[in-house]
């Protein structure tokens, strides 16, 4: 399979020390600061993992983003403890996340070998199946307003577009503890629990399209 990396777009240097490490003040949890460095989730080419085995016909697929997690609309990265869910200061994905996600599993779908074609933008030409998915969690866990974890869910349901029948679902969820609380292990705990789940959904689409045939 094919992990992922994080590839860093934008960096400014010289103020990582001062405004990057949590050490449990809740000011570096809020406020307007500009983003430090701002971080997109991509497929990344590993020789090891070669595309799924596939036999016969491959369809088309339709990658549509359904519901989305409270806070999570837009491009800030956010933290959660039991009581709230609020932005990390100085850390953003490099788009809102219904787009970062769409982009990410539509690069992997495309890249798996399961499917002829895979696009998640509206207006083309009609697709076999439809992938709903709605994003649950992309979020750091805070343990006394310290990060402590990520957390990436997601749900799944692949519809047959013409029967408008689901031919599967499912919710796959990882989670991953930090080896530390700057902005580097924020983003490396997403990168593992994220490719982890894109494994996951591999293996889960590759049982369902067992079901499918031309007809489709």
């Amino acid at each position: 399979m094919k992990p992922l990396k994080i590839k860093r777009l934008f960096r400014c240097t010289g103020l990582m020390a001062g405004l990057l490490l949590f050490s449990g003040c809740s000011s570096l949890l809020t406020g307007e600061a500009p983003p430090d460095y701002r971080y997109q989730l991509v497929p990344a080419s590993n020789p090891t993992s070669p595309p799924a085995e596939t036999k016969g016909f491959r369809p088309s697929l339709f990658v549509q983003l359904g519901t989305v997690g409270i806070g999570l609309s837009g491009d800030r990265i956010v933290a959660r403890d039991p009581l709230r869910v609020t932005p990390i200061k100085g850390l953003r994905w490099v788009e809102p996340t219904t787009d970062l996600v769409e982009k990410t599993l539509t690069r992997h779908l495309e890249q798996s070998g399961l499917f002829s074609y895979v696009t998640g933008q509206k207006g083309g030409p009609p697709t076999d199946l439809v992938l709903v998915v709605d994003l649950r969690s992309l979020y750091v866990n805070l343990d006394e307003q310290i990060p402590a974890s990520v957390d990436v869910a997601i749900s799944l349901r692949l519809i047959d577009r013409l029967q408008k029948q689901p031919l599967g679902i499912a919710i796959l969820s990882e989670h991953e503890p930090l080896k530390g609380t700057d902005s580097g292990a924020i983003i490396q705990g997403f990168q593992a629990a994220a490719s982890r789940l894109m494994t996951r959904v591999t293996r889960e689409l590759q049982q369902d399209l067992a079901s499918v045939s031309p007809s489709a």
